[in-house]
């Protein structure tokens, strides 16, 4: 297998997983069989066929689904993987049910569906909903009608959502399933920029779940809580209140991290909760990083994840991964190896049992790039970059907390001469400045541009796009980063 075969498998990979494309999968797994990648690759390629059967499921193609569990099957013989295969076997007699039709069949591909969301994949999951819907009891209608609205409004479309949740409605939904349904309405009271309207909503929502042991029903209100607070600028005060913060109240505050006073002043005023205070330690630890003031940002990191540590012993699940890879990557940027390591296994324990791993992950996995490319080893770091991907397949993606893979990845495929790779991660990156504003994340993609650009000959564009990451990084007042751009670009 030619290193350009393996360049192009993987930039294949990467467009399945990011457009889930039915195409660019069967592609991907087609150069695959025709080669041979070895069995350090073997795992990868099974979770690829099951994305891939998985994809074609929720669209309906029930018999292109099939074929593909058959190839994972085959390919589990072949590898011994028991597991593997009575996984699969599982997954054609479901294949076989749906296509039967009728109640039992609406179930599953109410299953499906909730799959698709999970994998952030609401075009699949309303496919699947869809096909529920056409029979279905009429007690399991309702649920299903606010599942298409939730997913609808996930792609910001209101007047879709809105007879579906006119629907649920109808169909006089349990004490519980109405709780959720105000979870729904909050979201539609987002979109159309009602929040005053929403967050009363959420907080019913949230009571309700709580009555009612619905711990995923709490989880999302809590989201959609954090969210409405800091689109109304009103995240500071709240702090002082929160019973719990998750990693998405930190992916939210990426905005904030430039605001170095301003989180000094959160802290002087006191907070009382302690989730309030692990946040606020840890909003500050971020912007000293940021700025490579080192001593100081490890202090306020390591103060922050005393308090969650604090936490973790009576909600366990409550904990936060973001303040132990944020002194992952202090420790990798200032050459401690194996303390970034260890940081790193800390903050997987916790991904595994994060309610939000859609966040948890793609930071957890970009990090490792970072600290791994901080070791001089791209290999490793190109590991990392495809974890970020399956990550995303499996989770959905999150644009801010995985941003920091595609200049780092894209560094790490120039090095290995993976031209189609680093380009296809210099897109992501352009992507990713185009949805927030501030300069740095125009630098990161900049800095993605010149690995590409280098990757592919270009020495002298490269420099230029470097130069640009080191100027926009220095405006960001990212030291670290404005440093090694400009070493880049020398």
């Amino acid at each position: 297998m030619t290193d350009e075969r393996v360049d192009l498998f993987w930039a294949f990979v990467a467009v399945a997983r990011r457009a889930k494309s039915a195409e660019a999968y069967a592609t991907a797994i087609s150069i695959y069989r025709d080669g041979s990648f070895g069995e350090d690759s073997e795992d990868e390629f099974f979770l690829l066929v099951e994305e891939y059967a998985g994809l074609l499921e929720a669209a309906g193609d029930l018999s292109g689904a099939a074929g593909a569990v058959r190839l994972l099957i085959d390919a589990s013989a072949a590898s011994s993987s028991a597991s593997a295969s009575l996984d699969s076997q599982a997954w054609l007699a479901r294949i076989a049910v749906l296509a039967e039709g009728g109640e039992r069949a609406a179930g599953l591909w109410e299953q499906v569906g909730d799959l698709r969301v999970r994998a952030g994949d609401p075009g699949g999951a309303l496919s699947a909903f869809d096909q529920a819907l056409e029979s279905v009891s009429r007690t399991q209608e309702g649920r299903i009608h606010r599942k298409c609205a939730s997913a609808w409004l996930s792609q910001h479309d209101v007047d879709e959502a809105e007879p579906h949740l006119a629907a649920a409605a109808a169909l006089g939904p349990d004490p519980a399933e109405s709780g959720r349904l105000l979870g729904v309405r909050a979201n539609l009271a987002v979109e159309l920029g009602d929040f005053g309207g929403a967050q009363e909503l959420a907080v019913r929502a949230q009571e309700v779940a709580l009555t009612h042991g619905d711990a995923e029903g709490a989880w999302v209100s809590g989201e959609t809580l954090s969210l409405i607070a800091h689109l109304r600028g009103e995240w500071r005060p709240e702090l002082h209140e929160l019973p719990h913060v998750w990693d998405y109240n930190h992916c939210l505050s990426q905005s904030r991290l430039y605001e170095v006073e301003d989180a000094r002043r959160l802290l002087a005023a006191g907070l009382g909760a302690v989730p309030g205070q692990a946040f606020a330690w840890c909003l500050l630890g971020e912007s000293l990083l940021l700025r490579a003031e080192w001593d100081e940002a490890a202090v306020c990191l390591e103060r922050s994840c005393d308090l969650y540590e604090s936490l973790s012993v009576s909600f366990t699940r409550g904990s936060v991964a973001l303040p132990w890879l944020r002194r992952a990557e202090l420790a990798a940027c200032v050459g401690e190896h194996a303390e970034a390591l260890a940081h790193l296994e800390r903050a997987t324990v916790i991904a595994e049992e994060t309610p939000m791993p859609r966040h948890a992950w793609a930071r957890l996995h970009a990090t490792a790039a970072l600290a791994a490319m901080e070791r001089g080893s791209p290999s490793e770091a190109i590991r990392s970059v495809r974890a970020v991907q399956s990550a995303a397949a499996r989770h959905g993606e999150c644009l801010s907390c995985s941003a920091l893979v595609n200049p780092i990845g894209a560094q790490a495929y120039a090095l290995v001469g993976a031209v189609d790779s680093a380009q296809a991660l210099a897109v992501s990156a352009e992507r990713v400045a185009g949805s927030f504003a501030g300069s740095g994340w125009s630098a990161m993609a900049d800095s993605a541009a010149g690995w590409a650009l280098s990757a592919a000959g270009d020495g002298v564009g490269a420099r230029v796009r470097f130069r640009s990451a080191a100027e926009g990084y220095a405006e960001a007042g990212q030291r670290f980063w404005a440093a090694r751009s400009a070493k880049n670009a020398e």
